[in-house]
């Protein structure tokens, strides 16, 4: 048994980086306490800070050992690498570092809905009988495209001593978003390596993600498209509502018998607003498993835009109605030498919604070359009986069959004509400027000093009050102005018969911006719900948690998501209006499981301890975050 991991102490960390250690033990399985060898410290401590290693053995009959880490390289600590350690008898003693790479690559940018991100390298080694024995593979999230990361592979063939050129396995490398926390396993019976990531190129804003996997047969030289294991994205933010960790780093594979088994960090398809209850928490993200067999998995398709309409005159899809469904599917591949055109492509719809019947339920579609996008021939169609509830959601499941293969996506349609009764509405209007309207309070939460939530009529070109924080210094020194300020609206009653709650708002931001990484914040603006409701515990929900919809503008979800800055006074790890607006934006929100609930609007502003919005980009003659127009609806449809 070997273990690795980094030493933190003062003691290391002070004198310029972090250890990495190993050691190793021969008796554990004797039934005795075991005995470890004395620690071996692997890395040199002037290359930077050695973080997420991972040790692994090399064949059977071999004495080779191997650990990787990241490396945050000297002098800046702020571009990346992958280094390997190896040993050739048994853990007793170490070659130097070797970088996998000759150029140090980007930090990845930030993810939405996701926190603790890192670049820690998975590693496996092929220990079965193929003429691959023995090679080492390394992946790793790759930023050098500054669109997020990229799932960077080498492979050794020589025992760790020299790697291959960088291979990047996603779909569209440089151009589709953010790929984290890739993890290599090899089959040990057949030697195919396999790689499993976590993936939000589906769309190009927002935080919906997919499990994603790709195999190669011959030791990493060619693989296979990337195709998802999930069968629908999924919320990667649902369940985040504390400022801390949402998927974490969980994710893992194991492979043998030519079979894959992967497990994943994931959430459901919809939570509720009291989920968790009477718990601080909610309960999930879960865990998710799946296994993988055979020798090409099913193709790459994406859904595209979904366009309804209804036998109904205002469109809504209700008891009795027959809707027609038009459904975009897209080949989302360019990455050359994987990318392929679908051909043959037919699909078949169908659903296990009670009193929903399909009638007419499988379409044609053209050939889709790479990036392709394509409609349905023939329209599908969706009735649902007299005694259907409004309001319902239908769930639907698409299954595509291509000369590709056979790939099943499934989604969501909703039902019914909404009706909705204010529960809240303010704007601002009714208070003087620089004060807060009757009902409404602010509180300061942490930091140096207090900059409470107020309000103002000329941000934005503003011709109207809105409630606002500024995005400024405080006067003291840079390292004092960490704050986290909230502003808190009168509780309001959701009817107990409400199947959903919308929130809707104006907004426009102007805070510190980082050019080069897009999703990344430092200082901004986000709302949670407070759950007042007698009985219950009183608790704070992001609205990221457990919202079905949230719109920003033209934009799904948030804009940015801040950064992980682990100190008691600033609200970091969520993502949050942040960057800049361009003007008012739109802010439309659907909430589920609010019914009978008694709830209070908290938008909260943080800010970290360097830096605030650079250049006035609006018109205002300030930085910051100023909501306005405010209204709260529960609804339900008939």
């Amino acid at each position: 048994v070997i273990m690795s991991w980094s030493n933190f102490t003062s003691t290391t960390f002070n004198v310029g980086g972090v250890e990495v250690c190993s050691t190793y033990s021969d008796d554990v399985m004797t039934g005795n306490p075991p005995t470890w060898s004395k620690r071996t410290i692997l890395n040199n401590r002037t290359d930077g800070f050695g973080t997420g290693s991972v040790p692994r053995f090399g064949p059977k009959g071999t004495q080779d050992v191997y650990v990787a880490y990241s490396i945050s390289t000297a002098p800046d600590y702020v571009t990346r690498n992958v280094q390997v350690v190896a040993s050739h008898d048994g853990g007793v003693t170490w070659g130097a570092p070797v970088n996998t790479s000759s150029i140090d690559f980007a930090p990845m940018d930030d993810v939405l809905g996701n926190d603790r991100i890192n670049e820690f390298p998975s590693m496996a080694v092929d220990t079965s009988s193929s003429q691959y024995s023995g090679n080492v593979y390394v992946v790793v999230s790759d930023n050098d495209s500054l669109d997020g990361s990229d799932v960077a592979f080498q492979s050794s063939s020589d025992r760790g001593a020299t790697w291959s050129k960088v291979k990047l396995l996603n779909s569209r490398p440089g151009r589709d978003r953010g790929q984290w926390f890739p993890y290599v396993a090899v089959d040990k019976n057949t030697g195919r390596v396999s790689v499993v990531f976590y993936d939000q190129s589906y769309q190009d804003t927002g935080d919906w993600t997919q499990i994603l996997m790709t195999y190669s047969d011959d030791g990493g030289t060619t693989w296979s498209q990337p195709t998802p294991l999930t069968d629908r994205p999924f919320h990667a933010g649902y369940g985040n509502d504390s400022s801390s960790p949402n998927l974490g780093d969980y994710i893992g594979a194991v492979a043998q018998n030519g079979t894959l088994y992967a497990v994943w960090a994931g959430t459901p398809n919809s939570v509720s607003f009291s989920d968790g209850q009477p718990d601080f928490g909610f309960s999930v993200p879960t865990l998710f498993f799946k296994t993988f067999t055979g020798s090409s998995p099913s193709p790459a398709v994406d859904l595209g835009t979904i366009t309804t309409t209804s036998t109904s005159p205002d469109g809504y899809i209700r008891p009795s109605d027959t809707a027609s469904l038009s459904i975009a599917l897209r080949n989302p591949v360019t990455n050359s030498p994987t990318a392929k055109k679908l051909s043959g492509i037919t699909a078949s719809l169908s659903t296990k919604t009670a009193n929903v019947t399909i009638v007419s339920g499988t379409a044609s579609y053209p050939d889709l070359p790479a990036n392709g996008v394509g409609l349905n021939a023939s329209v599908y169609e969706v009735a649902l009986a007299p005694d259907f509830r409004a309001g319902t959601p239908v769930e639907l499941i698409l299954d595509v069959t291509s000369d590709g293969g056979t790939s099943r996506r499934l989604f969501t349609l909703n039902t019914g004509a909404p009706e909705g009764t204010v529960l809240l509405s303010e704007d601002f209007e009714g208070a003087n400027t620089g004060s807060l309207p009757t009902g409404w309070t602010a509180s300061h939460m942490t930091g140096s000093n207090t900059v409470p939530w107020t309000t103002n009529k000329t941000f934005c070109s503003a011709s109207s009050n809105g409630l606002f924080h500024i995005n400024a210094q405080d006067g003291r020194s840079v390292n004092n102005n960490y704050r986290w300020e909230r502003a808190y609206s009168p509780i309001f009653n959701v009817p107990p018969d409400a199947q959903w709650v919308t929130v809707d708002f104006d907004i426009c931001y102007d805070t510190e911006d980082d050019v080069s990484y897009p999703t990344i914040a430092y200082d901004g603006a986000f709302l949670r719900i407070t759950d007042q409701t007698a009985g219950r515990t009183v608790r704070s929900v992001y609205t990221d948690a457990f919202a079905e919809t949230l719109n920003t503008g033209t934009l799904i979800g948030y804009p940015k998501h801040l950064t992980d800055d682990r100190t008691s006074t600033y609200f970091g790890d969520t993502s949050a209006w942040a960057g800049y607006s361009n003007g008012f934006q739109h802010v439309s929100i659907r909430l589920p499981g609010m019914a009978g609930s008694a709830a209070q609007l908290r938008f909260e502003y943080t800010q970290d301890q360097l830096g605030t919005c650079q250049d006035v980009r609006s018109s205002s003659t300030s930085c910051g975050v100023l909501v306005d127009n405010i209204v709260v609806r529960s609804v339900k449809s008939n």
